[in-house]
């Protein structure tokens, strides 16, 4: 999974550092860029059965950098059997 860098220049390490998103791997994972579908899926996730799978949920503008895509990827999105 990669992202084509829209604006010239890119991410320098020094002075921008590494975000890592740490999250437990799930069997379902919402991908979104709207923070109020994350907290619609947070609400309604209380009135699940206890027997149901795990959901992990990012915002997608928290994956801007190249390394931090690959690490949800291999961390997280890998083991996903849904990613929405």
């Amino acid at each position: 999974m990669h992202r084509l860098a829209a604006t010239p220049g890119g991410w320098n390490a020094q002075s921008e550092g590494v975000v890592f998103i740490e999250q437990t791997p799930a069997p379902i994972v919402l991908l979104t860029a709207a923070d109020t579908d994350i907290s619609a899926l947070n609400q309604a996730s209380t009135l699940l059965p206890l027997s149901f799978s795990d959901i992990r949920s990012v915002n997608l503008l928290q994956l801007q950098q190249q390394l931090t895509i690959d690490t949800y990827a291999e961390d997280v999105l890998n083991y996903a059997q849904l990613i929405i």
